[in-house]
């Protein structure tokens, strides 16, 4: 599997075009870290079964091997930023 099929697939599951997604990883192991609003008021578990509901086959058939999904809300991601953290020393 490509890492475009990885991108196009999440894509189409969130059905979020603003979706900020960056894959890691290649042949039938990949990493996906996936931003997007669609995660606003979903457990982290919901937000993963959401996207590897579109890779069901593929997981079920070998074509995809494993597949770790890091899933965060807009808001989770500006927080982890440089800079968005307040350091208490």
């Amino acid at each position: 599997m490509e890492t475009s099929e990885v991108r196009q697939r999440i894509l189409q599951a969130l059905e979020d075009p603003d979706a900020s997604i960056e894959i890691d990883g290649a042949d039938c192991n990949f990493t996906a870290r996936v931003v997007s609003q669609v995660f606003d008021g979903l457990r982290p578990v919901q937000r993963q079964q959401r996207i590897l509901a579109a890779f069901s086959e593929s997981l079920a058939t070998g074509e995809l091997h494993a597949l770790t999904v890091e899933a965060f809300t807009t808001t989770e991601w500006q927080a982890r930023a440089p800079g968005g953290l307040t350091r208490l020393m």
